[in-house]
């Protein structure tokens, strides 16, 4: 009883055990990014570059950003502002031409005052509290003004402690470019830089400025630049050839930097030939996403050079991908944690391919020390992994995927739950003649989450003794009644009270039944004793003893052995018989040795109503009634015209016997 008690508990926990948990999808998105290039036009920039090349650098800067969630200004100053434009979204060759066209405008000249333009582009900076808001600082020098200007330098210089420490407190970071021939004091901008969390550059040329505005947007930008020629040119028509190599690009922008004016230009790309947008000191075109040719890795760029310009070409790829986490956020702790990431395209659709997969470098970091995870893998088109919470609480994951593209960071929030333990036990039956049992807890009581259960002894109330050591609870019964026994099962960090009841029972109430069974077979012997029945044979006897045998038999020895002489037919008028049951034997009395050998003394024929005749047997010769089998101690009808078929034990004698009426 006890074994199937516990099989039924085990049943009851195995469905109490969680089932497969549904993972959910964290996509992550890039948040919006408010560019303001605060630009030095002060008349000291007239010497350090006197083809206006910062400025030239900004506009193809504008002119080659993937502009989707980028929000570009720009301030224009001197010892006052030239011109101005809140960050605004460039997505269109329109808005890209009227950007380019205003910072094309701007002339050097007069003083340089750095705190009125940081301070007039964290104004234009006010408004997008849901973006993340850069400054870029490109300037020759620090804060000039004369004895004579309106402002001295050291309210400029107020002004810009005063505006570092908003755009600190307001998480903007300056990032600060030392351009052109730089004679000042670095020290200023690389504190204005390092204390809003931003980097200090220096670019002495165009191509320098350009990688650094890029370098600067790296987070925020995926893309990959390419130099694919840089240095002095003959005149006349000039081509490269770009190699493409990466996959599921968006977009690609080819660049031609030059101090002097870029001649006709033109880029052929597959079928298509891709015209250019030149200005003074620059060339871009671009090739957008519908554009773009998956197998086509081949760019060929044809320019026009005069003699000895130095130009540098550069490819700028675009992959604008949108990685994807799918973990559980609600698991089990001590469970092992499945969890998927792989990209999708701006169209939403998923990127299963293992081979693009196994390009990028893999990272994924817990808020939590003891949190254990397995190297993630490629498999199915995409990355798989697990981790392993030990303990119940939440835990901030943090993921990159990097490749030459950058990073794209993941994150989730899961929160692991411990599972108090349950079970219980079956309730005890038992009387005072019953010795103690014992009782292993760990049987009934499970934890899901595999912790080792401890348990204690709460209440135990008078009529039973109750003894606990560690898992094993032992129980004695002391009176009759039903006794109360409080444990507590503690996982370590979940406590349950289980009340168990054991139910002490007089002896009459638990052995009736043995009493009643006892009586029972007394009184089934004693019928047995006074009614015992008669054999079949004296019974069926007795039954018919009325009747009388008609007709006669006529035997037929149809197999004997060759040596014996041959038996010949024989007949017996069982009209004569007086009894009603005669054996096969008695009528074989002269064939003594075939009667015994074909056990005829056990083969009875009884006389039965109809003229019939019953045949009974006891032997173990193979008797047949007609076609049908004869089995020993069945009664089988015998009626005229029927033939018996006998054949002995050792096969050497058969013995047909006809039941023939006596007039035919």
């Amino acid at each position: 009883m006890k074994k199937i008690r516990m099989l039924l508990c085990c049943i009851i926990l195995c469905l109490l055990l969680p089932q497969t948990v549904h993972a959910e999808e964290f996509i992550f998105e890039k948040e919006p990014l408010d560019i303001v290039f605060v630009i030095d036009c002060s008349g000291s920039m007239k010497k350090n570059d006197p083809s206006k090349m910062g400025l030239s650098m900004v506009q193809a800067f504008a002119d080659t950003v993937q502009a989707e969630n980028i929000r570009i200004g720009y301030v224009a100053y001197n010892d006052g502002i030239l011109s101005c434009s809140a960050p605004e979204a460039i997505t269109t060759a329109e808005k890209r031409a009227a950007l380019k066209e205003e910072i094309g405008s701007i002339a050097y000249s007069g003083d340089t005052d750095i705190g009125l333009g940081i301070s007039y582009a964290h104004e234009l900076l006010a408004g997008g509290q849901d973006s993340r808001r850069i400054i870029v600082l490109i300037s020759d020098g620090e804060t000039d003004l004369p004895d004579s200007a309106e402002r001295t330098e050291e309210q400029s210089n107020l002004e810009l402690e005063q505006c570092v420490c908003q755009c600190k407190e307001e998480n903007i970071k300056i990032h600060t470019v030392a351009f052109g021939n730089y004679d000042g004091n670095k020290a200023v901008l690389e504190r204005i830089a390092s204390e809003t969390g931003a980097e200090s550059y220096s670019a002495e040329r165009p191509e320098d400025l350009i990688e650094v505005l890029y370098g600067i947007f790296q987070d925020n930008l995926f893309y990959e630049i390419q130099q694919f020629s840089s240095g002095m040119y003959a005149g006349g028509s000039q081509e490269i050839r770009c190699v493409l190599g990466a996959p599921y690009l968006d977009e690609i922008d080819i660049l031609l930097l030059s101090t002097d004016t870029i001649g006709e230009t033109v880029a052929r790309y597959g079928e298509q030939e891709v015209p250019f947008t030149n200005l003074s000191h620059y060339a871009v075109c671009k090739i957008e996403n519908s554009e773009i040719d998956a197998a086509e890795k081949e760019l060929v760029i044809r320019f026009e050079t005069g003699e000895g310009q130095e130009l540098q070409v550069y490819v700028i790829s675009y992959r604008e991908l949108i990685p994807v986490l799918q973990i559980p956020t609600e698991v089990g702790k001590n469970q092992k944690v499945g969890y998927q990431v792989y990209f999708r395209n701006r169209q939403g659709e998923p990127i299963t391919d293992s081979e693009f997969y196994k390009t990028f470098s893999w990272d994924l970091r817990c808020d939590a020390p003891d949190v254990t995870q397995e190297i993630a893998h490629v498999s199915d088109g995409i990355l798989k992994g697990s981790l392993f919470f030990p303990h119940s609480g939440s835990y901030a994951l943090n993921g990159t995927l990097t490749d030459d593209f950058g990073s794209y960071p993941f994150s989730a929030l899961v929160k692991a739950a411990n599972a108090i333990p349950s079970g219980s036990i079956p309730e005890e039956e038992s009387t005072l003649l019953d010795a103690e049992w014992t009782i292993c807890l760990d049987d009934y009581f499970k934890d899901r989450d595999g912790d080792t259960l401890s348990y204690s002894l709460a209440d135990v109330q008078e009529g039973i003794e109750v003894r606990l050591d560690g898992n094993l609870l032992t129980i004695s019964p002391r009176s009759v009644g039903t006794h109360i026994v409080s444990i507590q099962v503690s996982d370590g960090e979940e406590t349950i009270q289980y009340v168990h009841r054991v139910k002490v029972v007089p002896l009459w109430q638990v052995y009736w039944w043995v009493i009643l069974l006892a009586a029972l077979a007394i009184l089934l012997i004693l019928w047995r004793l006074t009614h015992k029945p008669k054999p079949e044979l004296e019974r069926l006897t007795e039954e018919k003893k009325q009747n009388h045998f008609c007709g006669r038999l006529d035997a037929y020895f149809v197999l004997q052995p060759q040596e014996e002489e041959e038996i010949p037919p024989l007949s017996f008028q069982m009209h004569k018989i007086k009894d009603g049951r005669v054996s096969l034997g008695s009528l074989f009395g002269l064939y003594p040795e075939q009667a015994q050998i074909l056990q005829l003394e056990e083969i009875f024929l009884i006389a039965d109503e109809n003229r019939n005749m019953i045949l009974y047997h006891r032997s173990k010769s193979s008797i047949m009634v007609g076609n049908t089998i004869a089995c020993m101690q069945i009664q089988y009808h015998i009626s005229f015209g029927d033939i018996i078929y006998i054949t002995s034990p050792d096969g050497k004698y058969d013995l047909e016997i006809h039941y023939v009426a006596v007039f035919q």
